[in-house]
């Protein structure tokens, strides 16, 4: 898993289609998780869930297109956060169909 130019980083599992990823950006680890899913369509687990705040679980279960597509959708989304911009996320996610307006839900 790599996000370029970001403050993620993980430990690589040794059996299973799960990762924690440690992040290090000021914004408690459930509203990343909202924020993240509302501008992207793509989910993650909050570390808060497992007592594990700024800690973030990923799921790699996926399609090698699938997973590739919402790891390029978190990596711009960790870079606009960076600059402040995140709307840019939502409106490529929903162009390309990978997400339903966060209203639907």
């Amino acid at each position: 898993i790599g996000f370029k130019g970001t403050s993620i980083s993980y430990k690589k599992p040794q059996a299973g289609t799960t990762a924690l990823l440690k992040y290090d950006f000021d914004i408690p680890s459930r509203e990343f998780c909202i924020q993240l899913l509302r501008e992207t369509g793509v989910m993650f687990t909050p570390g808060s869930v497992m007592e594990m705040e700024g800690w973030l679980r990923i799921g790699y279960a996926n399609s090698p297109e699938v997973l590739s597509q919402g790891l390029d959708l978190v990596s711009n989304f960790l870079s606009q956060m960076d600059l402040g911009n995140r709307d840019v996320n939502r409106d490529h996610a929903l162009s390309h169909n990978l997400l339903q307006p966060y209203d639907s839900y």
